[in-house]
């Protein structure tokens, strides 16, 4: 799925300079990959790993944990470009920020499996999407 995620953000950044609405494509077009799974998600290493880290070793452990701090290097570095041109209608640690893209994807695989709805996954995607546009939206003022 990394390649899939790092496919789709790419091409949105080829497609569109802005970055808030290259990050919004990308993520509407991982929606729309996810949407094309037929039976969902099939799941997650990092989650499986963090809930049953007995299992591993210490090594397979940093290595989820590298893994998880490259992710929030990735979105972090998407968010510092739109921070770069928009301002935030309320003050966000960029780190934390970052984290809520995995965050909603993690959780979305959950929910869908949960739920035995494999169409949570991309809607949640796309309520993030949301929140990241009004969270970049001017402040009209009356």
């Amino acid at each position: 799925m990394t390649s899939g995620f790092t496919t789709r953000f790419s091409a949105a950044r080829d497609l569109v300079d802005d970055p808030l609405q290259s990050f919004l494509l990308g993520l509407k077009l991982l929606s729309e990959l996810l949407s094309d799974l037929p039976n969902g998600h099939p799941g997650c290493l990092v989650a499986t790993i963090c809930y049953y880290e007995r299992l591993f070793d210490r090594e397979i452990q940093e290595t989820n944990r590298q893994a998880a701090l490259a992710w929030r290097r990735r979105f972090r570095g998407m968010f510092e470009e739109i921070m770069a041109v928009y301002t935030l209608r309320e003050p966000f640690d960029v780190d934390q920020l970052a984290d809520m893209v995995s965050t909603v994807i993690e959780g979305g695989i959950v929910l869908s499996k949960a739920l035995k709805e494999p169409q949570s996954l991309p809607e949640q995607i796309l309520v993030f999407r949301n929140f990241v546009k009004m969270l970049f939206q001017p402040v009209q003022h009356a």
